[in-house]
């Protein structure tokens, strides 16, 4: 990315070429992750329909060593970047987009939230609860996705956000991933995946 040293993203886009907008998932990796992982983890449990993005988080110095790392303030302008590049290049149908954040990657995704909340409609929070009021998401539906064993995000943790959120009128969805653990929740996506498919609806 011109202006962005390390900038850089993944695109996968759908499997079936159209010219109607496509749905857009934009997906953050978390701590140390890679971009193209966390595209295919993304494209495969939406089944190719949507246009994946994943940007890729710049490298960091932490504890002496240098790794990819998101900080909200610092990477703002870079993803907004990004995001606004994918909107001016293809035709993208914001009801049915969403944004979604890995562990570290959850944190950075309010940056979305709080710029860009008009023009996407689902949020999908992984393994991590970066909403500090529900006015925040306000006008999105929200997907909160928890391992059993994340003793990090942990189940209770999930729970009282999702009531939280209920409380205030979000429409939220929550899955606990039986036996799962903040590492191995990453690709326990299915649900999550379905419930954006389906219009953010459950099935019955």
């Amino acid at each position: 990315m011109p202006g962005y040293a390390q900038g850089r993203y993944v695109v996968l886009h759908p499997n079936e070429a159209s010219d109607q907008p496509m749905p857009l998932c934009f997906a953050l990796h978390g701590r140390g992750g890679d971009a193209l992982s966390y595209a295919r983890v993304w494209h495969e449990a939406l089944q190719g329909k949507y246009l994946v993005v994943a940007p890729q988080a710049p490298l960091k110095n932490r504890m002496g060593y240098n790794v990819s790392a998101w900080q909200g303030s610092v990477d703002r302008d870079y993803l907004l970047k990004i995001w606004d590049d994918i909107q001016a290049q293809y035709k993208i149908d914001r009801a049915r987009s969403v944004v979604v954040g890995y562990s570290a990657g959850a944190g950075v995704a309010m940056q979305l939230v709080s710029n860009r909340r008009a023009q996407f409609a689902g949020l999908i929070l992984h393994a991590a609860a970066s909403v500090h009021s529900p006015s925040e998401v306000q006008g999105l539906h929200v997907f909160l996705l928890a391992g059993e064993r994340d003793i990090g995000f942990t189940p209770t943790k999930a729970m009282q956000l999702r009531d939280r959120l209920a409380g205030a009128g979000v429409p939220v969805q929550l899955h606990i991933v039986e036996g799962a653990t903040h590492a191995s929740v990453y690709d326990k996506v299915r649900t999550a995946a379905d419930w954006a498919l389906r219009g953010f609806a459950l099935p019955e």
